[in-house]
């Protein structure tokens, strides 16, 4: 049996259990039971360490040890507080009170509605609708949770179902569990930004199973910093999840010819909405920290600077509401479930037979050594004329040495660890080199829209300040354009390290 998990909003509670839809495929009685769990954990331990949970159920108590998410002992207990003299294991009992003071962590209480459903004709499965309130010293946080379980391993009905209900409840993956969320209630601890999950590919896969690797890992990262964009203030949250956009749209591309006419074009549209929602927050995030800072710090008497940064964090404020309101929307909810969905039917298939479509059981590597050879060989094109390219053509430059980055995340597994590191060492330098030209490209453009903000005096300081910060930048741009040829050089010298595809050898 496999389990999605949904969070809605608390108020969408009735709306939810009342959906037409769940009463259609509904195959047996609804059932209904309270939760009430108290969590103790040794002062500055969370879920990864050893907690006690205390559950009541009806006038009875029964407490756990859980360590590293594993429960190691379970008993009856007198009342909601811990008893560890009531533990068997002499050692385990040792431990635990040797361990430190165990203290309330946070209360978890909630009504669990369950009801026995039929999903694509198969009985057996359920939905689970949880509504509940976790409560610490430092305040109460109501949430809801939808679970949905098949009744074997294949999720594509679930996934039907969730995106069937999203259309009324702004249904989204949740990416942490009720437990979770409680310890970071505690802890009074925001979500922290989560960056990319290199998974290896594994051995003998196929380009179709390569496929699904690749957008479940993607879509795992997205979700995984959707959080930390809500609920903190780190520019790293927005960037994480962009990176996951980009490296999604860039995998998805390798598959384009692969796919059914209008699959791929609807995928890349919404994935640009949801980038381009994210765009003006990232963008100002990195000229404060990366362009104006450098210039403020070196030039701290300059008052006009100041001006400067006031604009663009006003600018920020702005666009962090409007990537937050674009996250939390019903769009982007629907948008993550429907690709799980097209991941977990394998909906390319829905297509004739040809000779384009059978590439997908090619094994994986075939595609990586294809990938790899042509995101390379557009990179060589530009980068042996790069100090003549002009302004767009460098871009290119970078977009290509992005590609190829991404392809060796994505097939790197499939290679010798030695060649492929010391390749992307070499790689990711060039990265950052073509990225900060980049910066100071997008600099231009924002200054312009941040005078344009400006009235009376702030105006002619923002204009004065925008001179200073790309007259800096520029500068700066020269002095290390000596280093970047010399970069770009040494990395087209070295031999690669993947087999020229089959059709070129």
């Amino acid at each position: 049996m496999a389990v999605i998990t949904l969070q809605f909003p608390p108020e969408c509670l009735q709306t939810l259990r009342n959906h037409p839809r769940l009463r259609e495929i509904a195959s047996g009685r609804a059932s209904g039971r309270a939760l009430r769990c108290a969590y103790f954990a040794v002062a500055g331990l969370g879920p990864g360490g050893v907690i006690v949970r205390v559950v009541r159920n009806g006038g009875r108590y029964r407490q756990s040890v859980v360590r590293e998410g594993a429960v190691v002992f379970s008993g009856p207990a007198a009342d909601e507080t811990p008893a560890l003299d009531t533990i068997l294991d002499p050692t385990l009992r040792e431990q635990m009170n040797g361990a430190g003071v165990l203290m309330p962590a946070f209360r978890h209480e909630a009504r669990v509605f369950r009801r026995p459903v039929t999903l694509n004709g198969t009985p057996g499965a359920t939905i689970e609708i949880e509504d509940g309130t976790l409560s610490a010293e430092e305040g109460e946080r109501p949430y809801g949770v939808l679970r949905i379980r098949s009744s074997d391993d294949d999720l594509a009905p679930a996934y039907a179902l969730a995106a069937e209900l999203a259309g009324e409840v702004p249904l989204r993956i949740a990416p942490r569990n009720p437990e979770e969320l409680g310890f970071a209630l505690a802890a009074a601890a925001k979500p922290t930004p989560v960056k990319a999950d290199k998974r290896p590919l594994p051995d003998e896969t196929t380009v179709e199973e390569a496929l699904v690797h690749i957008v479940r890992a993607c879509l795992d990262h997205l979700v995984a910093n959707e959080a930390p964009t809500l609920e903190n203030d780190d520019p790293e949250g927005v960037h994480q999840m962009r990176v996951a956009l980009r490296r999604m749209r860039s995998g998805l591309r390798l598959y384009r010819h692969m796919l059914p006419a209008g699959q791929y074009e609807g995928l890349v549209a919404e994935l640009k909405w949801v980038t381009a929602a994210l765009g003006p927050t990232r963008d100002l995030d990195v000229f404060l920290d990366e362009i104006l800072a450098p210039v403020a710090a070196g030039l701290p008497d300059a008052a006009p600077l100041e001006t400067l940064r006031e604009l663009c964090r006003e600018a920020r404020d702005e666009a962090r509401a409007a990537t937050r309101e674009a996250v939390s929307s019903s769009r982007y909810g629907r948008f993550v479930i429907d690709m799980h969905r097209w991941v977990e039917r394998r909906s390319w298939r829905e297509q004739p037979v040809t000779e384009t479509a059978a590439t997908l059981f090619r094994p994986a590597a075939v595609l990586g050594a294809e990938a790899l050879h042509k995101s390379y060989r557009q990179v060589r094109k530009r980068g042996r004329v790069f100090a003549d390219l002009p302004p767009d053509e460098r871009h290119r430059l970078r977009i290509g040495v992005k590609r190829l980055r991404y392809a060796l995340d994505f097939f790197g597994s499939l290679y010798r660890a030695k060649a492929v590191r010391e390749f992307t060492e070499r790689l990711s330098r060039l990265q950052d080199d073509l990225g900060y030209a980049n910066d100071v490209s997008v600099a231009h453009r924002l200054l312009d829209q941040l005078q344009a903000r400006a009235e009376g005096s702030r105006k002619a300081a923002a204009r004065y300040a925008g001179a200073l910060v790309l007259g800096w930048h520029q500068h700066a741009l020269s002095e290390i354009e000596e280093k970047v040829i010399a970069d770009i050089e040494s990395f087209l010298d070295e031999k690669t390290f993947w087999p020229k595809p089959q059709r070129e050898a």
